[in-house]
């Protein structure tokens, strides 16, 4: 296993969903002395309106992750990024601007 290294995880699942297979080598990493960035996966849909409550649990996350300049800590050594993805293909000029607004303020 790796010891003292830089880790990043993207994966296709968030990080507070059920226990998954790249959240178990997150925590593993980290136990093990590395410095981890968990990348929860981005929402590739549009969203529909039974997925209001998981939206609206992204949005505080994401909203959370402003103070920490995008990423939460999770353990130790493991850091949880949400990614806000705004201003895809037929987006409103607004929500393109909210995504240009988060993208600097995080960096």
């Amino acid at each position: 296993m790796l010891k003292g290294r830089d880790v990043v995880i993207i994966s296709s699942v968030e990080w507070d969903s059920p226990w998954r297979g790249a959240r178990e080598i997150a925590a593993r990493q980290g136990e093990a002395g590395n410095r981890v960035l968990y990348v929860e996966n981005t929402g590739i849909r549009s969203p529909a309106w039974r997925d209001k409550d998981r939206v609206a649990s992204r949005v505080r996350r994401w909203r959370n992750s402003l103070v920490d300049h995008g990423a939460r800590r999770t353990a130790e050594k493991v850091f949880v990024c949400s990614p806000h993805v705004a201003g895809r293909e037929g987006a409103s000029a607004a929500v393109k601007r909210v995504g240009r607004w988060y993208a600097r303020a995080i960096s």
